[in-house]
């Protein structure tokens, strides 16, 4: 790849940025997000909780928002969990609880859906009733309880390995940095999956695998790096 290829991408890739007003589409989800996070961590946090028990993922969780957004924004996403998970009601009060939890968690993903088809040029469909509306909430359901198990993937190869790290760090200091750097790939690869999922499965319109992946890599890679 040449430099003239290098500015031919940085200037449609500048062009499409404007046209598509991508600073509206990132307020839009960014203000949507904020309703979804707790929800989306929830779920995800029950399913990895099972294996893992659900204050140790949580603390990873943490630690790994802490990571992204500093202590702060960490400490205020756990007060949000703490608060979200401890309410309790009647059985009227747990059933609108629950309507409003599955809402919130899908908000986020019909939201980047919508970003993502405008950046296709995807237009809805005029005829969209109440049965296509309930299929696009269990479509980002899903991707709701996929970012589940990824986490626990996740949290199944970094606790596999420390274990090697506590049983052969301590024989060999120096395998200390590989062991970093694997974990860092393996966070990637987890990354990498989720965009790829967002990728294939939201946007009303079929991709190639080899767009999706390309594309699922360079997110993760700008998404890792903050």
């Amino acid at each position: 790849m040449t430099v003239r290829d290098l500015g031919w991408i940085l200037k449609h890739t500048l062009s499409g940025w404007w046209n598509d007003n991508v600073p509206r589409l990132g307020a839009s989800l960014a203000y949507y997000t904020l309703f979804a996070l707790a929800p989306i961590l929830i779920v995800a946090i029950t399913i990895a909780g099972a294996f893992f028990g659900a204050e140790a993922v949580q603390r990873e969780v943490t630690g790994q928002i802490s990571g992204l957004v500093g202590d702060q924004g960490a400490k205020a996403v756990q007060a949000m969990l703490q608060g979200a998970s401890q309410r309790s009601g009647n059985g009227v009060a747990t059933a609108i609880g629950l309507v409003t939890f599955f809402f919130g968690a899908t908000g986020a993903f019909l939201e980047l859906q919508t970003a993502l088809n405008a950046i296709w040029r995807v237009k809805p469909k005029p005829d969209a009733g109440i049965k296509d509306m309930l299929l696009q909430r269990l479509l980002s359901f899903g991707l709701v309880v996929g970012v589940g198990f990824l986490l626990l993937v996740s949290l199944l190869v970094s606790a596999a390995l420390s274990a090697l790290n506590r049983y052969i760090g301590t024989a060999v200091p120096e395998i200390a940095v590989i062991w970093q750097a694997v974990n860092t790939l393996v966070s990637l690869g987890v990354v990498t999956l989720l965009f790829a999922m967002v990728y294939q499965f939201l946007p009303d319109v079929e991709l190639r695998l080899s767009d999706v992946w390309v594309g699922s890599l360079v997110t993760a890679g700008l998404f890792t790096m903050g």
